[in-house]
């Protein structure tokens, strides 16, 4: 009996040497075909990951936790809390607060907004 496979330390080369078979057998059209659509469904798969994750309740957790404390330029720092909803379209809040260093001047309670991308 006779192993036909290379010994592991010609494995490295080995693939390599398929890989480059591959290549060949495929040729310059195939691989344009094979990265351009590889960049298709990558970019795909990110935009349905930012619409869809946003609306999950991570997503909606993650938005309150970088908004919360943003800084509004001299108005003061925003603080949101109970988001829910579909951000993209019809979104709520429970609260809202804006606040500087004197304390909140701005506080909203059940805010809604129902808008469309233009």
């Amino acid at each position: 009996m006779t192993d036909a496979s290379p010994p592991p330390e010609d494995l490295p080369e080995a693939a390599a040497e398929a890989a480059v078979k591959v290549a060949r057998k495929i040729g310059w059209p195939g691989l344009v075909i094979i990265v351009s659509v590889s960049i298709v469904v990558l970019v795909a798969v990110l935009l349905g990951g930012v619409r869809f994750g946003a609306i999950t309740p991570q997503g909606r957790a993650f938005l309150e936790a970088r908004t919360s404390g943003l800084k509004l330029g001299r108005i003061g720092r925003l603080k949101i809390e109970g988001l829910s909803g579909d951000i993209w379209s019809d979104f709520g809040v429970r609260r809202l607060t804006i606040s500087d260093e004197k304390g909140v001047w701005l506080e909203a309670f059940d805010l809604r907004v129902d808008w469309r991308p233009a």
